[in-house]
């Protein structure tokens, strides 16, 4: 499971993880902060708060639950993908079932556009997708900027 990368980390099973806050934040609710729909309006502005008092704050969080942080990375903003009909607007989200990551913030937002979240590990998405459990799912889309 994706979330468990900072427990064996903070465990010393790990020495190293290279993680998202999306799946730290079930330990560390501060990094939510990064997974709020359409609070950063462009990579500029959350370059910003990482170098800033905010990133140095939530390094120091993390510290004190037993991980070091080292450094920010860029995961790109979170994007639907389904197999019914194409999404321009919030409207085309109704009723459809998207697989979410286990975050408070991501069930809520699709839910408030219409959808119908449903919580499922990356690593059985494909065979939710496969059975119709389903009917797409929202991550990130990876662009030049995020790498």
């Amino acid at each position: 499971m994706q979330t468990n990368e900072f427990l064996i980390t903070r465990q010393r099973v790990a020495d190293f993880a290279v993680g998202s806050t999306i799946n730290w934040s079930p330990t560390i609710k501060e990094l939510d902060l990064f997974s709020l729909p359409f609070f950063f309006p462009n990579y500029k502005a959350l370059d910003a708060v990482e170098a800033g008092e905010p990133g140095k704050s939530l390094f120091k969080t993390t510290e004190e639950k037993g991980v070091i942080g080292l450094g920010w990375g860029k995961n790109g903003y979170r994007e639907p993908t389904n197999s019914k009909r194409p999404v321009r607007k919030p409207e085309d989200l109704d009723g459809l079932k998207i697989r979410v990551v286990d975050s408070p913030i991501s069930i809520g937002t699709l839910r408030a556009l219409g959808a119908n979240p449903v919580s499922v590990n990356w690593s059985e998405t494909l065979t939710a997708l496969q059975q119709g459990t389903v009917d797409g799912q929202e991550t990130r889309l990876i662009d030049h900027h995020s790498l």
